[in-house]
């Protein structure tokens, strides 16, 4: 998997973890590059989500956050989109 796209809001809460929660944002580097390289496995140790976010996938980075991501197939192409990484599904 060589792309991650990431929405307006996962990239401006990856900049705030960076800045705020340093442990938290090195294990969403961590967990990006495990799901990159073995997507399979990671999306076995994810929570599959309901309703409007079916089709995504939640991963635990602390107590309160999540990584909330999806892997897509474009041109046969495996793509990591990443919805969000702050907070819990939208709060």
């Amino acid at each position: 998997m060589n792309e991650v796209i990431w929405s307006d809001l996962a990239f401006e809460q990856q900049s705030q973890l960076q800045k705020n929660q340093p442990k938290a944002f090195k294990k969403l580097k961590e967990i990006i590059k495990q799901i990159r390289r073995n997507p399979e496995e990671m999306l076995r140790n994810s929570e599959p989500l309901k309703y409007e976010l079916s089709g995504f996938y939640s991963y635990r980075l602390n107590k309160k956050d999540r990584l909330v991501y999806r892997i897509r197939q474009i041109d046969s192409q495996e793509i990591l989109e990443i919805l969000e990484c702050i907070s819990h599904y939208g709060e």
